[in-house]
């Protein structure tokens, strides 16, 4: 792990939810329900990946979960480590929202700490140069404010994208479309920030959007890990506050 923070380690309980920090900037977190049993430690490295295990009943299939979560850790530079148990749980959305506000809480965490200790950006975009402007058909912004808002701009009609992008369809090798709805929207509450995708041009298929969405979005929560001595103790934002 990389860009150590502190000294010691905390702990943020939230209901059932328990977070602590390692002294490297590391983050463990355990998130017990009447559903589920979600156990993760989520870590800074560049060029991340991913590694889970879901234990859930016969009747649902979360097989492809794990390329969704590969192509997120990447994007944002995070080891993802994730253990998933839920064998009387027969509902994949369950599945991808619980693990998404289990990774959103440990990230957040992650960054409250490096914005005390040293100052972070705290907000991020997956356009960085000007041929990401030019050439990318998806993008995204993310801004860490301690409220959660989740905006989707279509390059089509609003019905119509979610008729196509969202409802009934398949990504990453059959998640579902809807699950994956759920997942964006319940890391954003974990994350307790703000969400904004940009569909630039239109797609084909969900298994064409939704990849490059994932994508976008991990790249702009790296931005936010990056260094900026000058906003030390400051979240982005007119809030000016995580609480």
């Amino acid at each position: 792990m990389s860009e150590a923070t502190t000294a010691a380690s905390t702990t943020e309980t939230h209901g059932r939810l328990r977070i602590r920090l390692t002294p490297d900037g590391a983050a463990t977190v355990e998130r017990i329900t009447a559903e589920s049993s979600v156990v993760m430690t989520i870590g800074r490295a560049q060029g991340g990946r991913s590694n889970a295990k879901f234990k859930v009943a016969d009747s649902i299939d979360v097989s492809a979960f794990p390329a969704l979560l590969d192509v997120f850790a990447k994007a944002a530079n995070l080891d993802l480590s994730v253990e998933f148990t839920a064998t009387r749980l027969s509902s994949s959305h369950v599945v991808l929202e619980d693990t998404a506000l289990a990774i959103g809480s440990g990230i957040f965490e992650m960054l409250r700490d490096r914005m005390n200790a040293t100052g972070i950006n705290g907000a991020g975009s997956s356009l960085r140069t000007r041929e990401d402007f030019e050439t990318a058909t998806v993008s995204a912004a993310v801004s860490v404010e301690g409220r959660k808002y989740v905006k989707v701009v279509a390059a089509e009609p609003a019905d119509a994208f979610r008729w196509k992008h969202v409802m009934g369809g398949h990504a990453f090798g059959g998640v579902r479309t809807e699950d994956i709805d759920d997942f964006i929207d319940a890391l954003a509450g974990g994350m307790r920030a703000s969400f904004f995708l940009h569909e630039r041009r239109p797609h084909a298929s969900p298994e064409e959007f939704w990849p490059l969405a994932i994508e976008a979005l991990g790249a702009a929560i790296s931005e936010a890990f990056d260094v900026n001595a000058a906003r030390r103790g400051l979240p982005p934002g007119v809030k000016a506050t995580l609480v």
